[in-house]
């Protein structure tokens, strides 16, 4: 016995039907490509203001000396000159940075002349380096990042003289 399967009739879709369809596609298509396109611009834009004036949460990073090497090319497009190593320019010197951390978290006052750390915080960080030492090997200089962008650098040396250090604002320009 042969049982053939019987399919309805389906009408074609109506013209004015199918536009409506290719008219919504099309919208999606660019609110998407819109919203990608800003968040692009964010991503590169973002983290060219300075710390704000103030008392702020900073963390707490190592730079690996061994892994620096200069810049010539001048700030990539989001801040980072490969997958593991970040661009930042210190005085006319560029370089490329490969940070250990986070190692905690410090507070610093925002001045004009670069983040300050007192002696409590420049303490802290110093006991969160000698730790961190202990995974990545000896550090020199440590880098300060406030909201997700690197805003100032200082020597491991200066952190632990004892007194408060002003670290050495980045170019962020």
């Amino acid at each position: 016995m042969t049982i053939t399967a019987q399919h309805p009739k389906t009408a074609p879709m109506k013209k004015s039907s199918a536009k409506k369809w290719v008219v919504g596609v099309a919208a999606t298509v660019l609110v998407g490509v819109g919203s990608i396109g800003g968040f692009v611009a964010y991503l590169a834009l973002a983290h060219d203001e300075p710390m704000p004036a103030g008392v702020h949460t900073v963390e707490v990073y190592t730079i690996d000396d061994t892994l620096t090497v200069p810049s010539t090319d001048g700030r990539p497009l989001f801040g980072m000159c490969d997958a593991g190593s970040y661009y930042i320019k210190v005085g006319d010197a560029g370089q490329c940075v490969t940070l250990n951390g986070s190692l905690g978290l410090v507070t610093a006052t925002a001045t004009d002349q670069g983040p300050v750390l007192d002696s409590r915080a420049a303490t802290a960080a110093a006991k969160m380096v000698k730790k961190g030492d202990q995974d990545a090997g000896p550090a020199t200089r440590v880098l300060l990042e406030y909201q997700g962008a690197p805003v100032a650098v200082t020597t491991l040396s200066r952190l632990r003289g004892g007194g408060p250090v002003t670290a050495t604002a980045l170019d962020l320009g």
